[in-house]
């Protein structure tokens, strides 16, 4: 029955695809790019600038650029047996995985070694988009540990319209060289997708949070935190996703990351004013799906020492690196 339904019914594609443009590869090598309209159980509806709306079987398609999951072609023999099925939605889901993997070695007066390992998947359907990062930084210099970190950030978006969209997160990281070697947040809040199509990403959201932080065990900083080695902080925080692609360019311009300003105090002597995660660089695609990038990232905190009838001490962290990365999408 399912697929007989599909055979027989023309669904309108959920809103938030509707507003990413695709790329499709045909079996006889030509490349097509527009809009989605429709999808069916055989063929697929594209709406160009120079052809108007095309319709592309399922059979002609080798591929699609963000990945398309088509609904399984019906045997047309069998619905003709029962032209009286009820026809039923199609389904598709959009996937997008991109893995950059980084390795240098240094020898001059130092000796520095990097292994770093990002991945980022997005998953649509319907009115949801789902994504979940992953990251991973070893770093020694002189044969002693410099970086050794990870990040997991799964999180869930709800879309009201092309543009307008709910979202709901987590954020987990480990750092084993910091005093405050582990963080939990947890936020939601409103964004906007100004665009987000092949070519170009611009999206801004705002959010309201819970950050958990635990500190490793220290005479000092256990007389500051009362004998307690956990943090509680309300905070808010301005994220933005941007990326570009010239058009007929294998360049692509891409950024993002997130301010964070802390809304509560919950130690006397230390303020935590905010911090500032951000991450950009240039990708060039050697092919369709290979590419190698060259990116900075940042990360500031800020937190100052207020001790009683002393001048005010600044204690903030920077880390700033740049990469060389190799990069797969699929």
């Amino acid at each position: 029955m399912w697929r007989q339904g599909m055979m027989l019914g023309l669904v309108l594609y959920p809103l938030p695809l509707l507003a990413a443009e695709i790329r499709i590869e045909l079996t006889n090598g030509d490349k097509l790019s527009g809009h989605l309209v429709r999808l069916t159980a055989t063929e697929l509806i594209l709406k160009t600038s120079y052809a108007g709306e095309l319709q592309i079987k399922h059979s002609h398609i080798r591929s699609t650029d963000p990945a398309l999951t088509l609904p399984e072609q019906a045997d047309a023999a069998e619905v003709a047996a029962k032209p009286d099925s009820k026809a039923e939605p199609a389904t598709a889901v959009l996937h997008q995985h991109q893995v950059d993997f980084t390795a240098s070695t240094r020898r001059n007066e130092h000796s520095l070694d990097h292994l770093g390992l990002h991945t980022s998947s997005e998953l649509r359907w319907s009115a949801l988009r789902a994504n979940l990062d992953a990251a991973y930084d070893y770093e020694t210099s002189d044969n002693l540990k410099k970086t050794h970190k990870y990040n997991l950030n799964p999180d869930l978006d709800y879309f009201f319209s092309p543009g307008l969209f709910w979202r709901a997160k987590a954020d987990y990281s480990y750092n084993y060289l910091v005093e405050d070697y582990k963080n939990v947040d947890v936020s939601a809040g409103a964004g906007y997708s100004f665009m987000d199509n092949t070519q170009a990403r611009a999206e801004l959201i705002f959010l309201l949070g819970l950050k958990f932080s635990e500190f490793r065990q220290q005479p000092l900083l256990e007389l500051l935190l009362g004998g307690d080695r956990s943090v509680r902080l309300n905070f808010s925080q301005l994220e933005w996703d941007l990326r570009y692609r010239w058009s007929h360019s294998a360049l692509e311009w891409y950024s993002d990351g997130h301010y964070m300003y802390n809304l509560n105090q919950p130690i006397p002597l230390l303020y935590f004013d905010g911090e500032v995660k951000a991450n950009t660089g240039l990708r060039y695609y050697l092919t369709d799906s290979v590419s190698l990038s060259y990116s900075w990232s940042l990360e500031w905190s800020r937190i100052d020492l207020r001790l009683p009838e002393m001048p005010e001490q600044r204690l903030n962290s920077r880390d700033l690196s740049q990469k060389v990365s190799l990069g797969a999408k699929f």
